[in-house]
């Protein structure tokens, strides 16, 4: 009989619930429904999209669920809890001939099933349309993924029931629901974070860091789970979670105190907690928002000050703040604080000085060259790695020479690389970047990253120039090897160009000896040629080999053998830089001067000027504090008539014959 009228009053509740929140429920399924199902119905004649959509659907890449799977359970907590947060309602509710253990299984049941059913009803029709468009991949995909978002909305729903259970109030309760669902992904993110920005050399790769970040924010990992076994693995374990949640919440909401109702936090014991993780988040998010600026360990303090006084009067609700008890909590979070970004800051870790060791590697990587050496034309981008850990687009490597030179630069790297900025593999960001992995065959074992300045590495370094010069890069990454060559040599094609045009196409079984020629001059450059291409002066053109991912080569003066067959096949005429003739120059002035933004034509004065010198100068933009003169080079060719265009920026401080050209204010000056 008392097993029966408990069962009645469990209901009881329940249903309550669901009668007072039911509105709730309605609402989420109508936001999911014209997220993502009213589009799709909306276009169930275009065919061709509505398989693209329906594959993006049901692989959990609707902004709908994402949001969904995270705000509802945060919400439907705030809901079914809220009577804890006002001391009438509190007291009414526990006068009921009911145990808190039947409170809280009921409220937390009728809040999961208030996010749940919409989902389950929202999935369902997705599932309908994508069965009557035929689509059974889709179909069964939108299957994996209910069971994907109910799973996490199990594990953020009884995250935000402990939030309910530690806090007074309905904004503490909203506040502290979402503190602790990101938190462990926070701290990870965070770590990552103060690596990339104290810890030179710093990369993802090779660290489980990525993992660990989908595993604690289940919102990230959907990608991950292709097949059945993975997702209801993943699924049991988050279960697991939230039944260990579910306890904790219980425990906590058994020894809760109906007179905290109302109070901020119900917990003395957590106070210092709270604040803290309030505080060291708020004040980190600053920081990461100054390093546009270049003031991270500024924007660490000033937010950290701010945020501290800010989350106190939060957790006290009150401003009067400023007393001994938070003065000691001031101090103590600053040294915990302190000592937290001198781990990274001062390398207690020894990781920068931790360099790979090649004699334990049986292969190792350096994508230093993928993006053509610092002033090259050249890009050793076309040899695909087969090793498992080796980045893309990197050179692999075997021999202990070559191993030694990439050690040799990981090194010199580590030396002279600028702290300053972030270096985050999570989002590529555009520079220069230089990364190493090194490992055997099945597996990458170590892995280093460098931003810099490219010029200042491969002009002086002695590791470079070996590394370029050494018999492994020179068999692997010569001409010949192009990969479409060596794939679809058939449908490859050559094209030989000068400054200023196409001289000659080369189709299959014309090349061979043209190939041969470059193979050798590849095989006798050395480092210093390498980086001698400046146009017309230094390089007559370029050969393009590829039919879909072309990679073109610089003709350089010192390629003799490519040259020769140039003559040989009547290509050299038209490519030959001494037919080149400076017809037009015309200067613009930049920066904070008199002239600056007029133009005028200099074309007299520019050929006074010995060529090699004036195309020394390079096409480099200076600041404002540095007015520069950018002249365009109009060269013509005297056989074929056809321009080449070019341009170079000189310090107006080095122009002698600023007084001598006639100024415009038209941008383009007219002859």
């Amino acid at each position: 009989m008392n097993t029966k009228t408990s069962s009645n009053k469990f209901k009881a509740l329940v249903l309550n619930d669901m009668k007072k929140y039911w509105v709730f429920s309605l609402a989420l399924f109508s936001y999911l429904f014209l997220g993502k199902c009213v589009p799709v119905i909306l276009k169930l004649n275009d065919t061709e999209w509505l398989k693209d959509i329906l594959a993006q659907l049901s692989n959990f890449q609707s902004f709908a669920d994402i949001t969904a799977s995270f705000a509802a359970p945060v919400m439907a907590s705030l809901l079914v809890f809220r009577y804890l947060h006002t001391v009438s309602s509190v007291s009414v509710c526990h006068s009921l001939p009911v145990s808190r253990k039947q409170h809280y299984l009921a409220h937390s049941l009728s809040g999961y099933a208030l996010c749940a059913v919409p989902v389950l009803a929202s999935q369902a029709v997705m599932t309908v349309i994508a069965l009557a468009c035929g689509e059974k991949s889709s179909a069964a995909s939108f299957v994996l993924t209910t069971v994907f978002m109910l799973t996490v909305m199990l594990v953020t729903f009884s995250v935000s029931n402990i939030a309910a259970m530690l806090c007074g109030t309905s904004l503490m309760h909203a506040i502290g629901a979402v503190v602790f669902n990101v938190l462990p992904a926070s701290i990870v993110y965070f770590i990552m974070m103060y690596c990339s920005i104290f810890l030179t050399g710093f990369t993802l790769d090779g660290t489980p860091f990525r993992s660990i970040l989908s595993a604690v924010f289940p919102v990230l990992r959907f990608a991950g789970f292709s097949r059945v076994p993975a997702l209801l693995a993943y699924a049991l374990c988050c279960i697991a979670v939230s039944a260990a949640f579910s306890c904790l919440g219980y425990l906590l909401y058994r020894n809760r105190k109906l007179e905290c109702a109302s109070d901020p936090l119900c917990y003395r014991k957590v106070t210092p907690l709270f604040l803290f993780i309030m505080t060291f988040t708020l004040a980190t998010v600053t920081a990461l928002m100054f390093t546009v600026i270049d003031m991270f360990m500024a924007g660490l303090i000033a937010g950290f000050i701010v945020f501290f006084i800010f989350s106190a009067m939060l957790v006290t609700k009150t401003v009067r703040i400023f007393n001994m008890r938070m003065l000691k909590y001031f101090v103590t979070f600053s040294v915990i604080t302190a000592v937290f970004v001198s781990v990274f800051a001062f390398d207690i870790t020894g990781y920068e000085d931790r360099q790979p060791d090649p004699a334990k590697a049986e292969w190792a990587s350096a994508d230093i060259f993928s993006d053509g050496l610092a002033g090259s034309g050249e890009e050793f981008r076309y040899c695909e790695s087969s090793y498992t850990g080796a980045q893309d687009d990197a050179l692999v490597f075997e021999s202990r020479e070559a191993m030694e030179y990439i050690a040799g630069i990981s090194r010199e790297l580590a030396d002279i690389s600028d702290k300053k900025g972030i270096t985050f593999d999570l989002t590529f960001n555009e520079g220069s970047t230089v990364k190493f992995s090194y490992g055997r065959r099945s597996y990458a074992r170590s892995y280093k990253r460098y931003d810099f300045s490219g010029n200042s590495i491969n002009s002086a370094s002695d590791n470079v120039k070996g590394l370029f010069e050494c018999s492994e890069f020179k068999e692997k990454y010569r001409p010949s090897q192009v990969y479409e060559l060596k794939t679809s040599p058939a449908r490859t094609n050559v094209e030989i160009m000068s400054l200023t045009d196409t001289v000659k196409f080369l189709s299959y079984g014309e090349y061979d000896d043209l190939l041969a020629a470059m193979d050798m001059d590849f095989e006798e450059r050395t480092f210093e040629e390498e980086l001698m291409n400046t146009p017309v002066t230094q390089t007559a053109g370029y050969i393009a080999i590829g039919y879909r991912n072309r990679v073109t080569f610089a003709v350089r003066a010192t390629d003799r053998h490519t040259i020769g067959w140039l003559m040989e096949n009547g290509c050299w005429e038209d490519m030959n830089p001494d037919n080149l003739v400076l017809y037009r120059a015309e200067g613009i002035v930049y920066g904070m001067h008199e002239l600056s933004g007029k133009s005028g034509i200099c074309t007299e004065e520019v050929k006074k000027i010995p060529l090699e010198q004036l195309l020394s100068y390079g096409s480099d933009m200076y600041g404002d504090d540095t007015p520069y003169l950018e002249i365009m080079l109009t060269f013509r060719n005297r056989n074929t008539g056809s321009e080449y265009m070019t341009g170079v920026s000189i310090p107006v401080s080095r122009v002698t014959f600023m007084d001598r050209i006639d100024w415009k204010d038209d941008i383009m000056a007219k002859d």
